[in-house]
């Protein structure tokens, strides 16, 4: 094997692991999408991505079972909530008045969606849409909205993800993974803040692997085009045909 095809092959392997692994990282998590937003921004549209089916981790092999249902929690200093419909799943409204530390009253709004039958699978994604707003005594730059989601399985399980800044000390974050989250910021987001990250709602392991990955394939792609085009120089590129008829005219030349 030539030192060319061995470099390919090792940018290849590289590249690949790369891409596995950070889709790993995207796919061990219910995040919100965009996970950021302008400061000035008073409203906006947030995707709840579930990217996956349920996994039971419990025996030697992992099982999946389709998620039936999502449960989104928006909490009471987010003044407007309207959800979306998704094809297929039937969309209940719960709104429930509750006191806020000031004293006054407000509306605490849950979201559900589930389907009869099907689910989302381990080989497909769902998006879960709803438009929300807050008052702009809250756009601060680096507050933070949390949206707890419980995801219901088809076997009868359910996988929390509704840790947060406070409750991850209570037995309420107890067994529970990262809450979806968007973060206020002072300036406009970018297409990479805005992108699917780890739900901690800044730059990530998965980010800077991603870029990665995409550089190993640049460079892999590079390294297999210029030994491509080596071997075409170097190759004969003589037709049979011709080479025989050359070999007979210059016989008769001879005699």
């Amino acid at each position: 094997m030539s030192i060319s095809t061995k470099l390919f092959s090792i940018a290849t392997i590289a590249a690949s692991s790369l891409y596995l692994i950070c889709h790993q990282q995207v796919d061990a998590h219910v995040t919100a999408m965009p996970n950021t937003r302008d400061s000035s921004a008073p409203s906006g549209l947030t995707q709840i991505l579930v990217p996956h089916s349920c996994i039971d981790k419990s025996g030697a092999t992992p099982i999946y079972y389709p998620t039936i249902g999502i449960e989104a929690h928006f909490p009471e200093t987010i003044t407007t909530a309207l959800p979306g419909n998704v094809a297929g799943w039937d969309l209940k409204i719960i709104e429930n008045s509750v006191t806020t530390t000031t004293g006054a009253t407000a509306v605490q709004r849950i979201f559900n969606w589930t389907i009869e039958s099907g689910g989302l699978t381990t080989k497909e994604l769902g998006l879960f849409p709803v438009y929300w707003s807050v008052p702009s005594s809250l756009r601060a730059s680096n507050q933070k909205f949390y949206f707890p989601v419980i995801q219901y399985c088809q076997n009868g399980t359910v996988s929390l993800w509704t840790l947060t800044s406070s409750n991850s000390s209570t037995s309420e974050g107890t067994g529970a993974e990262a809450a979806p989250v968007v973060n206020y910021s002072a300036t406009t987001p970018s297409a990479t803040q805005t992108a699917v990250s780890s739900s901690s709602g800044s730059w990530g392991r998965s980010d800077t692997l991603s870029i990665a990955a995409i550089i190993l394939s640049a460079i892999s792609t590079f390294i297999f085009v210029a030994y491509a085009l080596k071997k075409f120089l170097d190759s004969d590129l003589t037709d049979p045909l011709d080479k025989e008829f050359n070999y007979q005219a210059e016989k008769k030349l001879v005699a």
